[in-house]
């Protein structure tokens, strides 16, 4: 919701970029984040499985 606000705003004003490319910074720290938590939940399913 805030990464399509943040697009809309964009399109309003060249001085909105940095609002949208900062929200597109958050949007991949989140997925990163997401992503490796991910992967240490599987690390550690498969350790229990050993």
């Amino acid at each position: 919701m805030e990464v399509q606000r943040a697009a809309l705003e964009a399109t309003a004003g060249s001085r909105s970029y940095s609002r949208l490319y900062r929200a597109f910074n958050d949007l991949q720290r989140l997925e990163m984040a997401i992503f490796e938590q991910g992967s240490i939940n599987m690390v550690g399913n498969r350790s229990e499985e050993v």
